[in-house]
Parts: C-alpha cells; sequence; structure tokens
C-alpha cells in the first residue's frame, strides 16, 4: 500500500490518481480487517468467560498503520510480510516495544537485506527437505542447542575449566599480574566466551580488542570485516544486538571496556508516535575503565564509533541515509573504581553482571549504571 510520502513525490496527474485510489482502498481493506478482529476478540471473550458480569469493550480497540519497509515489485508481497514476522518473533522486545509506543521499533523499520528472497528461498528448501520423511538426514540438519556452561560464579578456576588454552597460550598458567598487553589478551580470550555462555548471549556481541584499533586507525575494511559473520547469520547484523563489548587499553596503558548500547536506535523514526506515549530511549556510548574513574581517550574517538555504526548500517541494510550517527552521545556511567591490582579481573565481573538480563534491560532503558553494578 502507498506510503504518505508517494502521494507528496507523485508529479503526474495519472500517477496521483493510481496512488490516491490504492490508498483509498487500503484504508477500506484496514477498516474491514480491523472491524472482524473485533468482532473476533468479542465472541472470543464471551466464550471464554460467559456467565461473568465483566463486558468486553471491543469498540475500544482501534487500528494503526505501521511503518514497514516496502516491497520494490509486484511479487515480493509474501517474502515481505515473513520477513516482518521473523523480525518480530526473533526479537520480543520489538513487541515490547510495539505493545508500549504503538509504533513501528527501529528494526522493524529498518530495511531490508538485498539478498531477502535467497534467503527465504533456502529455508523454504530446508524446511521442505525437514518434512520429507524419505530424508534420512532431515533432523540432523537442525543444529541441536549447544549446552551454556555454568558461569554463574566469575571464580578463575571455574571460568579455567570451560577454557583452557586459545591460539597456543595457556590462559591457566597466564599471571593475573602480567604486563598490560598479557591482561588484554586474558580478556581477549575470555569475555566473548562470557558473553556467548551468557543468558543475554542473543543480546550481546563482544569483539577482541583488535577491533577497537581498527575503528581508531578507520581501517572500515577490517572493522567491517570482524562483523561480516554475524551479517551471515541475521541480515540486520549487529542491529538485532542491544550491547557491543569491545576490551582495549587507554593512552595510559589501563584496561577499559568500550560499550555500544543499543546501536539500532539511531535509524530514522519517520513514523508519528502517539502523544500519551514516551519516546523510546537513544543509542548511546560508554567507556569503562578497569582501576580509575574514566578512561583516558584519544579526541574523536566517540566520532569513529559513530563512523563505524553508520557504515555497519549501510552493510546490512545497503543504504546510510536513514542512521543519524550524531544522536548517538556519550554516556558516563557512575561505578565504583576497580581493584588497581587486579583490573581484568574488574571488567570480567563487570561483564558478567552487565549479562544479567535485567541490569542489561534497566541499562539500555535508563542509560545508567543499575545497583546491581
Amino acid at each position: 500500500d502507498p506510503r504518505p510520502e508517494a502521494l507528496q513525490s507523485a508529479t503526474e496527474p495519472l500517477e496521483l490518481q493510481a496512488l490516491q485510489q490504492q490508498a483509498t482502498g487500503a484504508q477500506q481493506r484496514q477498516e474491514k480487517a480491523v472491524k472482524l478482529l473485533r468482532e473476533y476478540l468479542k465472541h472470543e471473550w464471551h466464550t471464554c468467560f460467559a456467565g461473568t458480569d465483566t463486558n468486553y469493550c471491543a469498540d475500544l480497540i482501534q487500528g494503526i498503520s505501521l511503518q514497514v519497509p516496502q516491497q520494490t515489485n509486484m511479487t515480493d508481497c509474501g517474502i515481505y510480510v515473513l520477513e516482518y514476522a521473523r523480525r518480530l518473533l526473533d526479537n520480543p522486545r520489538l513487541l515490547e516495544h510495539l505493545c508500549t509506543h504503538q509504533a513501528s521499533p527501529p528494526q522493524l523499520m529498518a530495511p531490508v537485506s538485498r539478498s531477502l528472497r535467497q534467503r527465504w528461498q533456502k529455508l523454504g528448501a530446508r524446511l521442505v527437505a525437514d518434512a520429507d520423511p524419505r530424508s534420512k538426514g532431515a533432523m540432523a540438519a537442525i543444529p541441536t542447542p549447544r549446552a551454556k556452561p555454568e558461569m554463574e560464579s566469575l571464580e578463575r578456576a571455574d571460568v579455567d575449566e570451560v577454557f583452557e588454552v586459545h591460539q597456543g597460550i595457556d590462559f591457566r598458567n597466564l599471571p593475573m599480574e602480567g604486563s598490560p598487553e598479557e591482561k588484554l589478551k586474558i580478556l581477549d580470550f575470555y569475555l566473548p566466551r562470557l558473553a556467548m555462555s551468557s543468558n543475554s548471549a542473543d543480546r550481546v556481541v563482544a569483539y577482541e580488542s583488535i577491533f577497537y584499533r581498527h575503528v581508531l586507525q578507520e581501517d572500515w575494511h577490517q572493522a567491517l570485516k570482524m562483523s561480516s559473520e554475524i551479517r551471515r547469520d541475521m541480515a540486520e547484523g549487529i542491529f538485532t544486538r542491544d550491547l557491543i563489548m569491545v576490551p582495549s587499553l587507554d593512552e595510559n596503558g589501563t584496561l577499559f571496556l568500550a560499550l555500544m548500547v543499543r546501536p539500532w536506535a539511531a535509524v530514522e523514526v519517520t513514523e508519528a508516535t502517539p502523544a500519551n506515549t514516551e519516546a523510546p530511549p537513544s543509542a548511546f556510548v560508554a567507556f569503562v575503565a578497569g582501576s580509575r574513574a574514566k578512561a583516558e581517550l584519544p579526541s574523536k574517538c566517540l566520532d569513529k564509533f559513530r563512523e563505524y555504526l553508520k557504515r555497519e548500517y549501510a552493510q546490512c541494510f545497503g543504504l546510510a541515509m536513514d542512521y543519524h550517527e550524531e544522536q548517538i552521545h556519550e554516556v558516563v556511567l557512575k561505578l565504583p573504581q576497580g581493584d588497581v591490582a587486579n583490573p581484568t579481573m574488574a571488567l570480567l565481573e563487570l561483564a558478567h553482571r552487565l549479562l544479567d538480563p535485567a541490569t542489561l534491560d534497566h541499562l539500555c532503558s535508563e542509560q545508567e549504571a543499575s545497583g546491581s553494578l
């Protein structure tokens, strides 16, 4: 169905007339659908609660139009509807946003990947193969979830039982009191694995410190290459995540974590939000040092993170004009000063607490550290 901006941009009389007819037809279809849904819900209520004195006010149910990506041809309507459903089902927070704000969350409005049709074709072929009883390997093609290691306690011995040797380095015997570079290696190893084994694994990405160097040096090719694996698994890439963690060393050799929070929230929202709803929190970046109040960072560090996110958005969706990186701001989190003698474990403990779903929810919505941090 045509968007309002399509009517405004029409120049030819015949084109404008056709779009107006489409808009009228779309409005009539929506009104009919809302009427039918009201009737269904009213009958369903009486079926469930027959004999009670409570009434179901179906007339209070309103119909709203959500802003979503539009197909560019006459054949992909079904694929686009499947894509809308996938986004809502993959990320429960989108549904929460929809219920709270009565408007499309940014992830739902984001343009679809150029490989959308190919992705759904592959999925369709896989579903057909899985449903065929003659296919011996049908069930084997579906990966079984890997059990998450218990990470309730972040004691060094407990972590060692799960992760032992990486790239020829025995982290069981690597002292925590080594050089800053050695401490950074420990973070590089444990942080991604800590994120993957947490209850927030589907909401978080943890990169190794080389990612920070790529961003700082504006080596966008390498920075985007590091996130390409996420894009292969999910077309929207990191914009399906609420938190991106990157460890590094500041200019004084102090360990710190760079946190990119709600990167998807900088996507342009063109849809009107009802006056009685609260605007959703924006995207922000925070830098948390392991042994001091604030990390000493080079100038324009925030600008480079903004530029990376804009370029990443263009990689995912094929354009960058809808991403407003200037809206991303820095937030100073008020946290207790870490252990000067052991900043590595202080940051790992901080990450461990951040990965608690309730703590992460508070950080995203309030843009401040919760009491548990």
